[in-house]
């Protein structure tokens, strides 16, 4: 079963107008998931139960190995191979498009479903995992002070999270996209989850420019 499951066509294809780096199961080249997997959830393929539920257990499965295979990664990936992936790692406000940026967001988007799936479906504490998680890196990973002295870390990270009512000038936004000026990513997936849309409205949304 899948996060649509249940879901009527509109409100799954709000949540699809979401995503920023996956707008079909094709567009880009398989990575942890397979073409297959993305199919599935994006709710593109129609299983018998006994199939569906094979792929589920492969989907799970995958993931979890998926997550072991950091260890090696953390381990044995070459440093220049690293730097080769996250040299030009950028924050936002960076062109959309710039492989920096998708570094970037493709990190956020590791450690907000670990940060999610961490926090709200096991009793483990996310602190917890992130001190760990530093610590471990400095055991597999050598680093070292000016005069070449190894160090090891001892962490202590505290997650402070505010929960806030999602504010954002729909009208505004909605004015905007009918003169077809730029909208931000806030904007955008405000006017997904809460505004009523017309017909071109949803069509104007899809027809965005990347920035």
């Amino acid at each position: 079963m899948t996060y649509y499951d249940n879901e009527d066509e509109e409100t799954i294809e709000r949540r699809k107008l979401q995503l920023r780096y996956t707008d079909e199961p094709r567009s880009r080249p398989s990575g942890l998931l397979t073409y297959d997997d993305r199919e599935y959830l994006f709710g593109q393929k129609n299983l018998e139960e006994h199939v569906e539920s094979q792929l589920r257990q492969r989907l799970r499965d995958r993931i979890r190995n998926g997550l072991l295979d950091f260890e090696l990664l953390l381990s044995c990936l070459d440093e220049q191979e690293i730097e080769t992936i996250f040299s030009d790692m950028t924050p936002p406000p960076a062109p959309n498009q710039s492989k920096g940026i998708e570094v970037y967001d493709g990190s956020v988007f590791a450690i907000g479903f670990l940060y999610h799936v961490i926090s709200t479906q096991t009793s483990v504490d996310f602190e917890g995992v992130v001190e760990e998680a530093i610590e471990q890196a400095s055991s597999y990973r050598e680093h070292t002070d000016s005069r070449g002295n190894e160090l090891t870390a001892e962490a202590t990270v505290n997650v402070d999270v505010d929960w806030n009512v999602w504010e954002i000038d729909y009208e505004g936004a909605r004015e905007k996209l009918k003169q077809g000026e730029p909208l931000s990513d806030s904007e955008i997936a405000g006017l997904v989850r809460h505004a009523d849309l017309t017909d071109e409205e949803w069509e104007a949304l899809r027809s965005l420019p990347d920035e």
